[in-house]
């Protein structure tokens, strides 16, 4: 007989007649006002058996007046840990942990934990898709539950500065051209053959860093023509 059956039983009783709880190795009574002055009254500590007499005074012609002894085990409350399946996120350098919302649980004794393929972590900062496990452990009267949810850090896009100009000679390559740290040419080798202003070149800004996208852009390059050079003897 479970918990809940009990409840019932008694519930329905207590509706025709008086119902007294007498927990038997202290025979101290318990009146039976509302359904949680039930639990309260045989609540004891995991794992001990709790054996109570139960009398029943009917005061309804269709009930017969009874006195019985009910043994309880008493176990941990099962536990849920409920969350949304997927977070989403974009890196900033923070722990995303600490950001998860909407977790939830009956479990009012332990802390959360998390952990990835089994292995239990404490921050989680990197860009990248995670399958994360949400637990809380067991604890003196509660059993462990947990959930497993998707985490997505996506890359951060960095600041970037493309309005670049250089004044090159025609003939120059680009690679002569010196880009500020974390620039550089998409064709380094590239010979300027041609004179003019306002010529585009692909540059690409990468922070070698897998939590940031690179950025493709442009940036301008004045070509001039040659000085001339005579020579008389």
């Amino acid at each position: 007989t479970t918990e809940a059956e009990v409840q019932e039983t008694i519930q329905e009783l207590s509706e025709n007649g008086t119902v007294t709880l007498t927990k038997k190795d202290t025979l101290q009574a318990q009146s039976l006002v509302r359904r949680n002055a039930v639990v309260n009254s045989y609540f004891g500590e995991v794992g001990e058996n709790i054996t109570y007499i139960l009398k029943f005074v009917s005061n309804n012609s269709n009930y017969k007046s009874f006195e019985t002894e009910i043994t309880f085990i008493v176990t941990r409350i099962e536990a849920y840990t409920n969350a949304d399946s997927r977070y989403e996120f974009v890196f900033d350098g923070s722990d995303v942990l600490s950001r998860l919302t909407n977790i939830v649980t009956n479990n009012t004794e332990s802390s959360v934990e998390f952990s990835i393929d089994g292995e239990e972590i404490t921050s989680l900062v990197n860009a990248g898709t995670y399958s994360l496990t949400i637990t809380y452990p067991e604890s003196d009267h509660y059993t462990e539950s947990s959930t497993t949810v998707t985490i997505f850090v996506d890359k951060a896009t960095p600041i970037t500065n493309f309005n670049q100009t250089y004044n090159m000679y025609w003939n120059d390559q680009l690679n002569e051209i010196t880009l500020p740290s974390n620039y550089y040419f998409n064709n380094p080798e590239t010979v300027l053959s041609t004179v003019g202003n306002g010529q585009k070149f692909d540059v690409t800004y990468d922070l070698e860093d897998e939590n940031y996208y690179t950025v493709s852009g442009q940036v301008t390059v004045n070509v001039a023509k040659l000085d001339g050079t005579i020579t008389v003897e």
